[in-house]
């Protein structure tokens, strides 16, 4: 989808994506720097996050990272700062987590283990 809106002013811009529902991974309003300029754009959330908002907005130069939460099987380690980078980091093994933006995982039930990090539920637990 194309940037809706596009505002600049002396120190900063912003963008307003419009990407719609069907965005797998959710929507993102973001900025790249490049050796030459800065390129604004709309995309997804990164491979280890989700949202499912229809729009997204960049204020202040500001990416709106933090509008994209951790998925299932994975937990988020600073969440007082996930607009700085990707903080999501996968469940440990024995552990589970089947919410979106934990910040914990959940210990396999007694009895059950999981070899792989990552579980996203407590079938996972075997």
């Amino acid at each position: 989808s194309a940037p809706s809106r596009v505002s600049a002013g002396s120190h900063s811009v912003g963008l307003q994506c419009r990407c719609g529902e069907d965005w797998e991974g959710g929507c993102l309003a973001s900025v790249t720097p490049t050796e030459v300029w800065t390129v604004m754009g709309c995309g997804i959330c990164p491979h280890t996050r989700t949202n499912d908002l229809p729009t997204s907005n960049l204020t202040d130069s500001t990416m709106a990272l933090s509008s994209c939460v951790c998925l299932p099987g994975l937990k988020e380690i600073d969440p007082a700062r996930p607009h700085l980078h990707d903080t999501c980091e996968p469940c440990p093994a024995g552990h589970y987590n089947d919410a979106l933006n934990a910040t914990e995982c959940t210990q396999c039930p007694r009895g059950r283990f999981s070899t792989d990090e990552g579980q996203d539920g407590v079938s996972g637990c075997q």
